[in-house]
């Protein structure tokens, strides 16, 4: 069950939205809570700088913090 409080974590570079992360605590009846990254994306001119790793550790100390035991990401191809 999704707690209903979503976090968006931003990467900004000269006040440029470049990068985001949307991730969710979701919390089960069968185990401890965990993260589920909804979405996540990087402007393709900023690519292979480090930004989605930085956002991404930003995703891993916030799941510390709310005491969750795993981060779930799924990925698939999307049409361009």
């Amino acid at each position: 069950m999704c707690d209903g409080n979503p976090k968006i974590f931003v990467a900004e570079i000269e006040h440029l939205v470049v990068g985001y992360v949307h991730a969710t605590k979701y919390d089960l009846l069968y185990a401890n809570s965990m993260v589920n990254i909804m979405g996540s994306a990087v402007l393709e001119e900023y690519r292979h700088n480090g930004i989605a790793t930085k956002l991404m550790d930003s995703v891993e100390e916030w799941a510390k913090n709310i005491g969750a035991d795993a981060i779930r990401l799924t990925s698939g191809k999307e049409q361009e």
